[in-house]
């Protein structure tokens, strides 16, 4: 019988297999060795296969599913369970990671404001609108009394009536005008301002607005006028409320109204 060497184990740990090789073989009459069927081998034949063991085996790790990205804002983590069947006998080393990172929304965020206009309001316009018309036609009588023209003009004079509802956040009381607002980066744990927001994402800081169309003054005075009768501030507030195309008030600011009439 000709055997090999035994084959390396079929396993790397715990009980395996090994082979080898086992031939009947005679010699010639001129000296060489050819094989030959095993019943005319004298012998038993040797086995071709014997256990074998190696170190002990590991058992495989147990992993559950990955959790919810946790964490607020920016970088959070995901966590999984990790066990073994049959404590100790896991290979340390082969462990599977229990926790890894993940990206949530970013921390700052856009915060916007109110639209609203960036031109500046008067005393009169500060006040509430009924109480701003009532202020303005006691002030236009106490001037009249200074001028005999216009007491005796005075009460045919049509002042027009009081809008329902002034709106004083475009910055023209007619035509076209502008609102503007805060857009301001913040973080949204500790509130502090920052550049990290995403510039595609940023909402618009100014539009455009129109209350209404302007009226065209078509009020034609009697005299020639020379300068306004009440103030610059008061004749601007009858100029954002459109009053121009009244008698009464376009006597009383007739240079502001005609100025504003050939712009």
């Amino acid at each position: 019988w000709a055997v090999s060497p035994w084959r390396p184990c079929s396993k790397t740990c715990g009980k395996g297999l090994q082979y080898r090789s086992v031939r009947c073989m005679r010699q010639t009459t001129n000296g060489t060795t050819v094989e030959s069927p095993n019943h005319l081998c004298p012998r038993d034949k040797p086995s071709g296969v014997q256990n074998c063991i190696k170190k002990a085996c590991h058992l495989n790790w147990v992993v559950g599913p990955w959790s919810h990205c946790h964490g607020l804002c920016g970088v959070g983590h995901r966590v999984r369970n990790v066990r073994c069947p049959v404590a100790g006998k896991c290979a340390h080393g082969k462990k599977p990671p229990s926790r890894k990172f993940c990206s949530r929304e970013s921390c700052y965020q856009w915060i916007i404001g109110r639209w609203s206009s960036n031109r500046k309001k008067t005393k009169y316009e500060k006040k509430k609108p009924k109480v701003m018309f009532l202020v303005a036609l006691v002030m236009t009588f106490l001037t009249a009394e200074n001028d005999n023209r216009l007491l005796k003009d005075l009460p045919q004079a049509d002042f027009g009536r009081v809008p329902e509802r002034l709106t004083l956040s475009c910055s023209a009381g007619c035509g076209s005008g502008a609102q503007r607002r805060s857009v301001t980066c913040l973080h949204r744990l500790t509130r502090r301002v920052g550049e990290k927001c995403s510039a595609d994402s940023k909402p618009a800081s100014q539009r455009q607005c129109k209350v209404k169309e302007c009226k065209k003054i078509d009020v034609v005075l009697e005299t020639v006028c020379h300068r306004d009768k009440y103030s610059s501030k008061q004749c601007r507030a009858v100029l954002r409320f459109d009053l121009c195309s009244t008698r009464g008030w376009l006597d009383l600011c007739c240079k502001t109204c005609e100025d504003a009439g050939r712009n």
